[in-house]
């Protein structure tokens, strides 16, 4: 359920930092949402030079959710 400012989840950085009280953020579940896992290879396309290691990263761990379309199942080694 949203706070009385709209949010649903509460960001904070793990070492205690300060978050900046202006800031807004965006929420993506990659693991279950194909369409927040394409939002987040296309800013990893748009950032790569400015940020090379943050687009890895997102690259990487959108990669760990990704699922072919289609897997045929073991292929068995042929037997001579």
């Amino acid at each position: 359920m949203p706070n009385e400012q709209g949010h649903e989840y509460c960001v904070s950085h793990v070492d205690g930092r300060p978050i900046d009280p202006n800031a807004t953020f965006m929420i993506l579940r990659l693991d279950t949402d194909p369409a927040a896992r394409a939002a987040a290879l296309h800013w990893a396309d748009l950032v790569k030079d400015a940020n090379p290691k943050g687009s890895a990263n997102i690259k990487e761990l959108c990669a760990r959710f990704m699922r072919p379309a289609f897997s045929p199942g073991p292929i068995e080694e042929e037997k001579p």
